[in-house]
């Protein structure tokens, strides 16, 4: 395998090409929108007996401190910010996407609230432990990158486990759930004694009675939210709106791999070879982090998703730090910062 090209961001620049970042943006909708149409379907028993997320941000509390958002980045097993967080006996609110909800709690952190919004059909109920993992189709998705590197192991016993921790935390955490999700993430979330909280996925730009968004409300009629196309992104926003926060700190917003992960263990990988079959390596590219003064691998699916989370950037009404660590989240609107310094422990 060659040998993926570097290039230094001068917080301008882009390493790929327009035309190749609308091309994965096009084919991701188009794979995404009839799953996530079908799913909001099969969800709306879920949703009709349910809670809306309406409700949750009727009852939003004073305004926070700080907030602590996490993605599911590889920095959190390279960093451990969970550690940082127990020895400040942090006590903000936390929020975090569903796939840093197993690295948190097999920590000792338990996060007030998880969000899912992928509408992967069997992939996404793991986070939370499948109880039909042993029964479904063998997928290396898990153990072959380092999103979650617990999974590396025997993942039938470490789903046990898992299953197991979530069923204890489970009654303390409140699962904000878009109705693009698979109805088995909803069954695990409400067996695990988790409350739910619905939410439509904003999929378009329209308004009018032909639109997607309007399909979903018509589906279930509960608030459209804009996710930034990923669900870490979706997690900031929450945030927002239920914290309201004075300053937020991201933790796991890597949208990229550390130096030393090969191309064929990352996360896209495989869809990107599908896809392009020909030139998939021309999607991937080392991009300095000048913050860090290091250079870390991503391709163009994660470009994207870091793309979007900068313009979202401008309609924050709090500061935004990135205190990853890691990673190629840098830029206008965000103020990378060690954790240790965001909690005043340095």
């Amino acid at each position: 395998m060659s040998e993926s090209r570097q290039v230094t961001d001068d917080r301008a620049a882009s390493p790929f090409g327009p035309e190749d970042l609308r091309r994965v943006e096009q084919l991701t909708r188009a794979e995404t929108i009839d799953i996530a149409l079908r799913h909001a379907e099969l969800n709306q028993g879920y949703v009709r007996t349910g809670r809306s997320l309406r409700d949750l941000l009727k009852s939003s509390p004073a305004p926070a401190p700080s907030t602590l958002v996490f993605g599911p980045g590889p920095s959190n097993h390279r960093r451990n910010p969970a550690a940082v967080l127990l020895q400040a006996r942090y006590a903000g609110p936390i929020i975090a996407s569903d796939g840093a909800l197993g690295y948190l709690l097999r920590r000792g952190v338990v996060p007030q609230y998880v969000v899912s919004v992928d509408p992967h059909p069997t992939r996404i109920v793991r986070w939370y432990g499948d109880p039909e993992l042993a029964s479904r189709r063998a997928d290396d998705y898990f153990q072959r990158q380092d999103i979650d590197i617990d999974w590396q192991g025997d993942e039938q016993a470490v789903n046990q486990d898992l299953i197991a921790l979530v069923n204890r935390q489970g009654p303390g955490i409140k699962a904000l759930l878009s109705t693009s999700v698979a109805p088995a993430v909803a069954r695990r979330c409400l067996e695990a004694g988790m409350a739910v909280y619905w939410w439509n996925p904003m999929m378009d730009a329209g308004e009018g009675p032909a639109s997607l968004n309007a399909r979903l409300q018509e589906l279930n009629p509960v608030p459209c939210i804009a996710t930034g196309g990923c669900t870490a992104t979706a997690a900031l926003v929450m945030a927002v709106q239920i914290f309201r926060p004075r300053r937020i700190g991201l933790l796991g917003f890597d949208f990229g791999y550390y130096p030393d992960v090969c191309m064929d263990h990352t996360q896209y990988y495989d869809a990107l070879r599908v896809r392009f079959p020909r030139d998939y390596e021309r999607y991937f590219a080392r991009l300095v982090n000048p913050d860090l003064g290091e250079a870390y691998l991503t391709d163009v699916s994660h470009y994207c998703l870091r793309t979007a989370l900068l313009e979202l950037l401008d309609l924050m009404p709090c500061p935004v730090y990135n205190c990853t660590s890691g990673g190629i989240l840098f830029g206008k609107g965000i103020t990378t910062l060690p954790l240790k310094d965001f909690l005043g422990l340095a």
